[in-house]
């Protein structure tokens, strides 16, 4: 199952058909067989204890500062917290009344992104910033997603560009809500215009729908290891399809949708990249 993807000025540089075959352990779109990290995860007691530990967290009331001030050293941090303002970055892609800060719900007070995508599909909204990307790629964040239905469609609320290695057009690795599915996924194009390959690792089924979820992944650009976490919990290393090579790079919040049957809001917290 393939599924077009529509790339706003934040994603100039993609041009790939989304699938999660991979993902059930299916063809993806021609591409070779992939592999697929089965882990479910009990997404209700999970969130509601990870929120209560962030709630008896002194960094979430703000007592002792933005979440970025007492977490330095990232090479992108963004709590939100300082101001209303979106942050600035080298590329944007948004509707001001679709994408904005507000303080209504977040994990570090006072503020989070708001992202709100219509139901449908083809909407790009993003802001993005153009990275040197090193022997790694690392992503923390805070993520909460709301909808009357996050049962089918596609949402991808993080796209991540690496340098592409010989024989690619491009490669890319994102998260993804997709048919029930939320997963961390990668993407692969070869340069000689031929089907793009797909493989994933599942990090919660069904979608959590209206809690607050902390999601880790990092992948080693020598190894293709890929690490993960989920409400903090450690889950199975996965294997990319290829490793990457140091070079420029893209890393967008917030990227498209395919589909999606209702409304959602999506907010993000305490976004941290490395690479």
């Amino acid at each position: 199952m393939g599924l077009a993807m529509a790339c706003g000025a934040g994603l100039a540089a993609c041009s790939l058909f989304v699938s999660v075959d991979g993902l059930e352990g299916g063809d993806a779109g021609g591409a070779s067989d992939a592999s697929t990290n089965d882990v479910t995860t009990d997404v209700t007691s999970d969130a509601k204890a990870t929120d209560a530990a962030k709630d008896a967290s002194p960094l979430v009331d703000g007592a002792s500062g933005p979440f970025c001030e007492q977490n330095p050293g990232h090479k992108i941090c963004w709590d939100f917290d300082e101001s209303t303002t979106v942050p600035t970055t080298d590329e944007t892609s948004y509707d001001p009344t679709q994408l904005f800060v507000d303080s209504a719900d977040s994990v570090s007070k006072p503020n989070s992104l708001v992202l709100k995508w219509p139901a449908g599909g083809g909407m790009n909204s993003s802001i993005s910033d153009n990275v040197a990307v090193g022997t790694k790629i690392a992503v923390a964040m805070d993520l909460r997603m709301t909808s009357t239905d996050l049962t089918t469609g596609q949402l991808v609320p993080i796209y991540i560009v690496v340098p592409p290695g010989p024989g690619q057009s491009q490669h890319s690795f994102y998260l993804q809500e997709y048919f029930g599915d939320f997963a961390v996924a990668e993407g692969v194009m070869p340069d000689d215009g031929g089907a793009a390959s797909y493989t994933g690792w599942t990090l919660a089924t069904p979608v959590p729908n209206d809690q607050w979820v902390h999601v880790e992944f990092a992948v080693d650009g020598a190894t293709g290891v890929v690490t993960m976490s989920f409400n903090h919990t450690p889950l199975p290393n996965g294997q990319a399809l290829s490793g990457f090579p140091t070079g420029s790079g893209q890393v967008s919040l917030g990227a498209y949708t395919v589909n999606i049957p209702a409304d959602i809001t999506e907010r993000v917290d305490d976004f941290t990249f490395d690479y």
